[in-house]
């Protein structure tokens, strides 16, 4: 039979392609691609799942390190504003102090220049 304009010969040639083993010599196209998504999915998922479980353990780990070392970063940052607060009180404690020794000193001795 001749391929007249307009026949749909083709198309169902290539429709037949389909379904014939022709991937690796027993697979037809649409199983062969069936099989390559479903191996990707699988392995994304057990990648997943290693993941989230490293993940779980490095938790656990790194909660062990805190309690083993006993540093307590939140509570280590508290202090340090605490500290930083009493360092500067006491800053204004000794220029408190400085000024009264100051007009001590120059109440004793008037003619002193400080």
């Amino acid at each position: 039979m001749e391929a007249s304009p307009g026949d749909n010969r083709n198309v169902l040639e290539l429709q037949d392609l389909q379904s014939k083993p022709i991937v690796g010599g027993n697979a037809s196209v649409s199983s062969a691609y069936g099989g390559i998504v479903s191996d990707v999915g699988n392995r994304t998922n057990i990648t997943q799942v290693n993941l989230d479980a490293r993940q779980g353990l490095t938790d656990q780990l790194r909660a062990v390190q805190q309690s083993e070392s006993g540093v307590n970063l939140d509570e280590e940052a508290a202090n340090l504003i605490r500290y930083q607060q009493y360092y500067q009180a006491n800053a204004r404690v000794i220029d408190s102090a400085t000024t009264i020794m100051d007009t001590i000193l120059g109440a004793v001795n008037p003619g002193a220049k400080l």
